[in-house]
């Protein structure tokens, strides 16, 4: 199971990442998180 923390100044809070029903949005969002995927404006 892969999940996402992510901390504001509203708070904390947990997503979990579907990444069998949605593989590719999964990568390109950890792609981008990660820092392995370069983000480019459309």
């Amino acid at each position: 199971m892969l999940l996402a923390h992510f901390t504001t100044s509203e708070g904390n809070f947990t997503i979990r990442l579907f990444d069998q029903e949605a593989p590719k949005t999964v990568a390109n969002f950890t792609g981008l998180a990660e820092g392995t995927k370069e983000w480019t404006d459309p």
